[in-house]
């Protein structure tokens, strides 16, 4: 099923794009919270280094609502914290969150408001499913994607990879679903629990490239994809084959997620 945002667009803001939303949405359902504070109070939370502190203030201005606080020396969050607010992003995101766990997390916030504020959200049982026709999947790459390549040192040989990872079994078929987009494998990582999708080589990168030029990045991972794109021709180009061209490479991979 697709994203449906009548329910949000009832309750504000109807000039906000889609392509926005689709984007918050999987930009949250990576490095957003739905938190219960010591009150019992429902909180929305994300959190970012300070080199993203941008996306955080394009957030606030884009809802206009919402405060974006510095919490230690390297980190930013946004929150929001006031009922109504709580109640506009209630109904964007009811029916339209992807990963099962987010849902889970999702349904017990969504109790708590009802139950401290006398409400009756009732959920919605939707089952949206990733796409490579909409934004979701550049947020939720904003969150937990990553763009590499090394460059072994006593050979030619080299690994260009697109990787995405989410902790959880009943989130893995998500991540299989991106597989059968892009290719790649989905394995089990060493940390338990955890799953990552790995695309691997230039071939199969074509197809990522083509989604993230299509739909944007918003954050600093923006930069880590065009310069692993500017990497991906190098490699066609065969400068990874010879001695000189190779060392320039090697310090311009060192900088794909600097």
């Amino acid at each position: 099923m697709n994203f449906n945002f009548s329910l949000f667009y009832q309750y504000s803001n109807k000039n906000i794009p889609t392509s926005f939303l689709e984007w918050f949405i999987g930009f949250t359902e990576g490095d957003g919270s739905f938190v219960v504070n010591s009150r019992g109070n429902v909180v929305f939370v994300l959190t970012q280094h300070f080199e993203n502190v941008s996306i955080l203030k394009e957030i606030q201005s884009t809802f206009q609502f919402g405060n974006v606080i510095r919490q230690g020396k390297t980190t930013f969050r946004f929150v929001v914290y006031k009922k109504t607010d709580i109640y506009k992003l209630i109904q964007l995101f009811n029916g339209n969150l992807i990963l099962p766990s987010k849902k889970k997390s999702f349904s017990l916030w969504v109790h708590q408001y009802n139950r401290m504020n006398e409400k009756k959200v009732i959920l919605l049982s939707k089952n949206v499913v990733p796409s490579i026709k909409d934004n979701w999947l550049a947020g939720f790459t904003d969150a937990e994607g990553c763009f590499t390549c090394s460059l072994l040192k006593n050979s030619s040989a080299y690994r260009f990879r697109y990787l995405v990872a989410q902790k959880g079994i009943e989130n893995k078929g998500i991540l299989e679903i991106l597989q059968s987009f892009f290719g790649g494998k989905v394995t089990s990582m060493h940390v338990p629990d955890m799953y990552q999708l790995t695309v691997n080589g230039c071939k199969n990168a074509e197809k990522v490239m083509h989604y993230f030029d299509t739909y944007s990045l918003q954050t600093k991972k923006k930069e880590s994809f065009s310069i692993w794109k500017s990497v991906h021709d190098d490699l066609l180009n065969k400068k990874h084959q010879q001695k000189d061209s190779r060392e320039i490479l090697m310090k311009k991979v060192i900088t794909i997620n600097t």
